[in-house]
């Protein structure tokens, strides 16, 4: 639901009460990694890429593993890099490895941390749209959904909106104008205090925190082996209820790139259908998500997303919005190790024609003059 325009954004769940200017802040980006070392590097060059911003920031590159000997190999990698390496203390789960972030966060002379995990991405203009959001005053903001880089396209996704790259890999991408009421549909349909975890879409994914933030719980899980993300999503709806924490979720997915093309990553590996011990593994992930949920967050027992406060930026807010996220991907897919496996194919056509007939037209202009490049570059 949404009640009121502030500029170029839309504020939905409660208004804010105050606007300020945005002032220079220190921002710390920390890329937590724990098994692939050319990946973080991916991540690393997708933060200092970053275009048409003002932020001042630093990286941290953060190995929490239970592997013998990978932080000599993340040293290797950064050698040459301007960024910190450090290693924090891992029980093999994600949760313990974000929470290492925030107190490192916690102790430092930062004001926001930023958490990415080191086989994703952030989009070239992730800071630039960023800034807007921080006028808002944020304790912590999510990134509500987000595109998805691939190897293969399901049938289910066949009228999703996907583009392949160097025969490698797809982006499926999000249109925000279709993306918001999915969301509310598909993350707010289940009540999760009634609800096995498993049946579960984790609503969104925490991105930044403030200092103020982390003097709060607001930590994840450490016992979770997927869904640690949800209990920090519930933790901070309930501090935003109260008054406690400026909190919002961001309709944008021109922020962050999620890459699922690795079957090892948290997802691929708790959903392998192969594992046999896969039945007893998701029990254990569901005890330990009520155990969490035991007598509190009475706030939330109802369960209505719709009391969320979300921020919407405009997704074609620049004229080359597309194209930038394009030569991204082309980039990106010519480095990322992957087999030639998927073909050269997309749907662009038929998402052409959704955005002429719902006048969304310079997403329409850019995606036919990438879909004429890309026959061009066919016939050659």
């Amino acid at each position: 639901m949404r009640i009121g325009v502030l500029s170029h954004f839309a504020i939905s769940g409660k208004q804010h009460k105050t606007m300020t200017q945005f002032h220079r802040m220190k921002v710390l980006v920390s890329i937590l990694t724990s098994s692939r070392a050319d990946l973080a590097k991916l991540s690393y060059s997708s933060v200092i890429g970053q275009e048409k911003h003002t932020l001042d920031y630093d990286i941290r590159i953060v190995v929490n593993t239970k592997t013998p000997g990978y932080l000599d190999k993340v040293r290797i990698e950064f050698q040459n890099e301007k960024c910190q390496v450090v290693e924090t203390e891992s029980n093999g789960y994600p949760g313990k490895g974000h929470n290492s972030v925030l107190r490192l966060f916690a102790s430092s002379i930062y004001d926001y941390c930023i958490l990415l995990d080191g086989d994703d991405f952030l989009y070239p203009r992730a800071f630039s749209r960023l800034e807007h959001y921080l006028k808002y005053q944020p304790d912590v903001l999510f990134v509500n959904f987000h595109d998805n880089l691939k190897t293969a396209i399901s049938p289910e996704e066949a009228n999703v909106p996907h583009i392949s790259f160097e025969n490698k890999c797809f982006l499926v991408y999000n249109l925000t104008q279709t993306t918001v009421k999915q969301w509310y549909e598909v993350k707010g349909g289940k009540n999760p205090f009634h609800t096995n975890v498993n049946e579960l879409n984790t609503p969104a994914r925490p991105f930044l925190f403030s200092k103020k933030a982390v003097n709060h719980d607001i930590f994840y899980d450490e016992n979770m082996r997927l869904y640690d993300d949800f209990i920090v999503f519930i933790k901070c709806f309930e501090h935003s209820r109260l008054g406690n924490l400026n909190v919002y979720g961001m309709f944008d997915s021109d922020i962050y790139l999620y890459n699922s093309c690795f079957s090892n990553n948290a997802t691929g590996s708790y959903f392998d259908s192969t594992n046999a011990q896969i039945a007893a593994l998701h029990e254990t992930e569901n005890a330990n998500f009520v155990k969490s949920l035991k007598n509190r967050f009475l706030t939330l027992k109802n369960w209505d997303l719709k009391l969320f406060p979300t921020l919407e930026l405009d997704q074609m807010n620049e004229p080359d919005n597309f194209v930038c996220k394009y030569r991204f991907l082309c980039n990106i897919a010519k480095q990322i190790q992957l087999p030639a496996a998927v073909g050269s194919r997309d749907n662009i056509e038929k998402v052409v024609a959704f955005c002429k007939q719902n006048k969304i037209e310079i997403l329409s202009s850019e995606l036919q003059c990438i879909h004429l490049e890309r026959c061009t570059f066919t016939l050659n």
